[in-house]
């Protein structure tokens, strides 16, 4: 049944039908990859966000991943510190 009403649309139906798909699985794909992430908005000075910037391509990682790896390595640091 669908096939066929599928074969029935117009072709610019058939275009809006495939580009509103294509738009709904990458939309869920994205959710379904960030569903265990939070999101975090920050303000931070043009000097930190520079400097930010350079540490991500030093280390040729994304902003992300180089404040995961700041975060990580400054607990780290903090919790061998008290023992």
């Amino acid at each position: 049944m669908t096939y066929a009403l599928y074969d029935i649309l117009d072709i610019r139906d058939k275009k809006d039908l495939k580009s509103k798909l294509s738009k709904t699985l990458t939309q869920r794909k994205f959710r379904d990859k960030t569903k265990d992430l939070k999101r975090l908005n920050t303000y931070m000075t043009e000097t930190t966000k520079s400097q930010l910037d350079k540490l991500c391509e030093h280390y040729n990682k994304n902003i992300q991943d180089m404040i995961k790896q700041t975060i990580e390595q400054s607990y780290q640091q903090l919790t061998n510190d008290q023992k």
